[in-house]
């Protein structure tokens, strides 16, 4: 056994293995003197690590070039418990980041139990912003964990190339990035697992822009039994992004607001380009992280606006208490950061700030303390006969008016709830709805002026008395409130003139008359005659694929064909075209004999009924158009790429969550498609790699996926992408490759989309519901399918019956959706 060491021995080898692994990093050599006089009084400790620390280092030169069933290529980068590489697993013929294991130093057991704690913790934690682990193994005394290889760079390398302070677009993208981290972070939370050493170098940012959370080797697991892997009162992580309570050597075991904190300085960090507290040794490093309040970050960075700078100052709180509960809150406050909308978080009090004030100033604050009370005593008197004359007259004054206006406030809350989620979608029941919606916020507006009036009357704030703030405060909301229900009031109207005129045009247009006749939908339809449909109005039937193809009215303007292509133009005000598809029986999934994945076998036969389905993914303006302008997505117009593409409204609309898109196709009147809907539909009758065949050479006609078009260094390190070659690095407009045969485009490719079950790792002992195919029983976790692969991946992962799995709170680059929608019955639809 180890001979045991006090506190301060252990801090001083974790500064000298931080020490010596940022020199071996940067290609520095230092002697063992230069160590020894850097650690005065702990030089046989040092000493003994240094030697060992060599020795381990000559063995792994010695072993070659192959570590177990891997092939290194080239070194990643080295930590505190190994070294990271570049491999090829020569099983699979995959590329893998190969960490393998420093078994040097007197603290080998240690590090070993962590790095299999490492691996197992990994690998349960399934999100797509949480580094996958593939296996973990040892071979010839070396142990190892194969992990998920991350194209791109480390947060940490992103922010050590910004030139000044980052401004304001680059404030913006680091926003986006830390959401997702704080989103992904909450998941591992959720299953137990605090991870101890966030910061920027443990954060990837892919090619895609998605960032992936890194090195769990000092995670902590809430839900086993097995002890803690560090002893009570030891620190162990990265100093400048340790929480307080991990400075200090907390006697009570650390839970996610550790991470929290330490997610804040890496946000901090991002968007000031430099560390709050940044000292030049450790204790300094301590001292000033627990007792020095966060710097203003404006006064670094102008960029920086106030809600931001308070949502720092929350995430990196000291008192626990006033810190954010979860990584969850943490990102919605991000979100509202990035949406102008009002946070949750709010500055000390001047109470909190003068108790603060008082620790840190204990004789100074009795003194003050002192005279304090003599003056509250001679100040009583004063203020209990102050209340002037005109805080009187407005006591009277609202009596009759304050219970009007408190529920003219609540009403208003309630308009906003209900302009958000019972006013879509615009069905036959619309017009109802809005009615009264547009009666109470008439009857609210109506009042606009006198509320106003009153408030102009109260003066400015601050005010004299608590009554006073509490109905100034009352006022201000209300009447900042009614400018927006205005222009709500204004939208409600407009739909409801529009859903007005739907049922004459969808249901009365003359285009539905043939179809209504026995066998008017053509050979495609078997026996199915079909009635008007609401919101719908028959286009044409396609010349090549055969299947009908319809307009959503509300969605926008009707489509215009070119008469060159025979294809539809697609313009920003361009409304949804969905297309018809048949009824089915066909076999999901990958057969025996055809190539897949585990999770697509075994293959079964589901029959499907006719549905609708977009025949483009949704585009930026057809969802600005259903959420007041707003648009999610990362790549907008206006913004250019590292790759030189600029994007348009009719590029796919990407970065939603799978909430947002089931709101979002909701609001249309529409439904995700079921993962059956979405892979017949793919499919398009053939049983082929991709729709278009089985040869990846020959999609570039059909497919936006990772090929050619990438930077020579990812196509060096992953051969599949110079299989392939298409004309876009970053996603293109929809409908800018040839369709499938049910003429729906980009089925392969371009962005990945959302499918309406949670995942189940494979198809056995799955039941499909009938009608729409729905998996019974689905997944158990907030863990949904995603389909059709996108352009920051290699075409294999776009195959027909490929499949792939997001957190549901997830947001991404290359993730959009499309919509689908069944043959409403009630409208008289027969089946001969």
């Amino acid at each position: 056994m180890n001979r045991r060491r006090d506190d301060s021995s252990d801090r001083v080898l974790v500064d000298f293995l931080l020490a010596y692994h940022e020199d071996m990093a940067r290609g520095a050599s230092r002697t063992l003197g230069d160590y020894l006089r850097s650690f005065p009084g702990h030089e046989d400790e040092v000493a003994w690590e240094f030697v060992q620390l060599k020795l381990a280092q000559a063995s792994r030169d010695d072993d070659g070039r192959a570590v177990g069933p891997f092939t290194l290529i080239e070194e990643l980068g080295r930590g505190g418990q190994g070294v990271v590489y570049l491999a090829e697993d020569v099983r699979l013929g995959r590329r893998v980041a190969l960490k393998v294991l420093n078994l040097g130093g007197r603290k080998a057991d240690d590090v070993l139990v962590r790095f299999r704690r490492e691996a197992e913790v990994g690998a349960r934690l399934g999100h797509p912003n949480i580094c996958t682990v593939y296996e973990v193994g040892q071979s010839e005394g070396t142990a190892w964990i194969a992990m998920e290889y991350v194209e791109g760079e480390s947060l940490s390398a992103l922010i050590k190339r910004d030139v000044g302070c980052p401004d304001r677009e680059t404030v913006t993208q680091r926003l986006r990035l830390i959401e997702t981290v704080a989103r992904a972070l909450h998941v591992a939370h959720e299953a137990g697992v605090i991870h101890r050493d966030i910061k920027p170098g443990n954060i990837m940012i892919r090619m895609t822009g998605e960032p992936v959370i890194l090195d769990f080797g000092l995670a902590r697991d809430e839900r086993t039994a097995q002890p803690d892997l560090t002893r009570t009162g030891a620190v162990f992580g990265t100093p400048s992004y340790m929480s307080p309570e991990q400075l200090a050597g907390a006697t009570t075991p650390l839970d996610r607001r550790t991470d929290i904190y330490s997610l804040g300085v890496t946000l901090f960090q991002a968007v000031t380009g430099q560390r709050p507290f940044d000292r030049s040794t450790t204790d300094a490093l301590v001292h000033a992280v627990l007792n020095e309040g966060l710097p203003n970050p404006r006064r670094i960075n102008s960029a920086i606006s106030g809600d931001l700078a308070q949502v720092l100052r929350t995430a990196c709180e000291s008192d626990l208490n006033r810190r954010y509960a979860s990584a969850l809150s943490l990102a919605e406050e991000i979100r509202c950061v990035l949406e102008h909308r009002p946070i949750q978080a709010r500055p000390l009090s001047w109470p909190s700030k003068l108790a603060r004030w008082r620790r840190r100033n204990p004789r100074l604050a009795l003194s003050l303390a002192s005279l304090a009370l003599a003056l509250v005593a001679l100040a009583g008197l004063a203020v209990y006969s102050a209340r002037t004359e005109k805080a009187l007259r407005l006591d009277v004054e609202r009596n009759w008016n304050d219970r009007r206006r408190t529920a003219d406030l609540k009403r208003v809350r309630d308009l906003e709830h209900a302009y958000a989620s019972d006013l879509w979608p615009m069905d036959s029941d619309f017009p109802n709805r809005a009615s009264g919606w547009i009666e109470e916020a008439t009857a609210v507006l109506a009042r606009r002026e006198d509320d106003e009036r009153a408030l102009r009357a109260m003066g400015p704030p601050p005010w004299e008395d608590v009554e006073t703030a509490f109905f100034g405060a009352l006022l201000t909301e209300l009447t900042e409130g009614l400018p927006k229900l205005e222009e709500k009031l204004k939208e409600v109207e407009r739909r409801k003139a529009l859903c007005s005129s739907l049922a004459a045009k969808s249901l009365g247009d003359e285009r539905w008359r043939p179809l209504r006749n026995e066998g008017g939908l053509g050979d495609a339809y078997p026996g199915l005659t079909l009635a008007p449909q609401w919101d719908l109005v028959p286009l044409r039937r396609n010349p090549t694929s055969r299947l009908w193809e319809f307009w959503l009215v509300s969605s926008g303007d009707e489509p215009r064909l070119d008469s060159a292509t025979g294809r539809w133009v697609m313009k920003p005000e361009t409304g949804l075209v969905m297309v018809l598809v048949p009824g089915a029986e066909f076999l999901m999934g990958a057969a025996e004999d055809e190539p897949g994945e585990r999770d697509e076998r075994p293959a079964q036969v589901v029959r499907l009924e006719p549905y609708f389905i977009s025949a483009f993914e949704v585009t930026q303006a057809q969802w600005m158009r259903y959420h007041d302008g707003a648009n999610p997505s990362y790549y907008y117009p206006g913004k250019t790429s590292e790759s030189g593409e600029s994007f348009s409204l009719i590029h796919p609309v990407e970065f939603m969550d799978h909430d947002a898109a089931v709101e979002a196709a909701r609001r249309m009147g529409l439904r995700l498609p079921t993962e059956a809907q979405w892979e017949y539909a793919c499919r398009a009758g053939t049983r082929t790699l991709w729709s278009c065949g089985s040869d990846v050479e020959d999609l570039g006609a059909f497919a936006n996926f990772a090929g050619q078009e990438c930077p020579k260094r990812l196509q060096s390190r992953n051969p599949a992408f110079a299989l392939h070659k298409d004309r876009h690095v970053i996603h293109a407009p929809v409908g800018s490759y040839e369709p499938n045969g049910f003429g729906l485009f980009d089925m392969h490719g371009n962005v990945w989309e959302w499918c309406a079950e949670r995942y189940a790792r494979s198809y056995e002992g799955v039941a499909h519901r009938p009608g729409d195919g729905r998996e019974i029983p689905e997944g158990t976790e907030p863990i949904f399918v995603i389909r059709g692969g996108g352009f920051a991946h290699p075409a294999s992962m776009g195959r027909s019956s490929d499949r792939n799995l997001s957190g549901g709170a997830a947001k991404h680059r290359d993730l959009g959706f499309r919509p689908v929608r069944s043959i409403e019955p009630t409208r008289g639809t027969e089946k001969k």
